[in-house]
């Protein structure tokens, strides 16, 4: 057996983790989430607002809101935009198919994005 298929994790490994930890699950692989910059944050605001005003509050949603991919990819993009008969519930965790995902490249994004 492959000794990497051995050390991925799953998205029932992802889901058990103690709630607040920043990481995302990529390729079975937990990766952290540096703390954005206030420059990041300003670009996500301004992508929000002007989002909003073209689609309105309830369909476009700020991260961390997970995106299940599949069972070794769970993503907490900057933002999403879901459809407005596909609308989660207030105290959901995670969306169904969004039909835009918003990742904002930031130093420790950009050179796992650009693969």
């Amino acid at each position: 057996m492959d000794r990497v298929a051995e050390l991925r994790f799953t998205l029932t490994d992802y889901m058990a983790l103690p709630e607040g930890m920043r990481v995302e699950l990529v390729e079975g692989e937990l990766l952290k989430m540096a703390n954005p910059t206030v420059r990041h944050q300003r670009i996500v605001g301004r992508l929000f607002i002007a989002l909003t005003r073209l689609l309105g509050m309830d369909r476009v949603l700020m991260g961390p809101v997970g995106v299940i991919i599949d069972d070794y990819n769970g993503f907490q993009p900057d933002l999403v935009v879901v459809a407005a008969d596909a609308l989660p519930a207030d105290a959901d965790r995670h969306v169904g198919k969004p039909l835009v995902v918003v990742e904002v490249l930031s130093p420790s994004t950009k050179a796992r994005a650009i693969r």
